[in-house]
């Protein structure tokens, strides 16, 4: 791919990273993330994720 690109491979990761960090998600992902924030899917209570040792606490 990157010399497909016409680039080092260093720059093809970093450009494939950047687009993956700063492309904003689309409508499902946002709805799919809320959902999972939501705790709807679990049987136990949802995940804290106010910080993370209490997300880490919240996993048990």
């Amino acid at each position: 791919m990157a010399k497909q690109e016409h680039c080092s491979l260093d720059n093809l990761v970093e450009s494939i990273l950047f687009e993956a960090a700063y492309n904003e998600s689309n409508e499902i992902t946002k709805a799919a993330l809320e959902e999972a924030i939501s705790g709807k899917l679990r049987t136990k209570p949802p995940i804290d994720t106010s910080s993370v040792e209490a997300m880490f606490k919240s996993i048990d």
